[in-house]
């Protein structure tokens, strides 16, 4: 009886480790995908092949483009 309890004691143990180690591991992924994102575009920024003045210019243009894109499709899926 005690042993059983013991290892049922031993068994939440390492499932409760198991699973911050897969929280862990998840969180770090996040993180890094998010920092290797951010410096994937300031490199693109930095190095792009047009002037800054231009590269924020489509930049803007692009957004405003998407901005339109994302408002005609609420739209068109509230009247459906």
């Amino acid at each position: 009886m005690i042993l059983n309890e013991l290892a049922n004691q031993v068994k939440n143990l390492k499932g409760s480790r198991t699973e911050d180690i897969r929280r862990n591991r998840t969180k770090n992924l996040i993180l890094w995908a998010g920092i290797g994102s951010v410096v994937g575009v300031a490199a693109g920024i930095l190095f792009a092949p047009k002037s800054g003045r231009e590269t924020r210019q489509i930049i803007a243009d692009r957004t405003g483009q998407t901005a339109k894109n994302l408002k005609d499709k609420v739209a068109a899926a509230k009247e459906k």
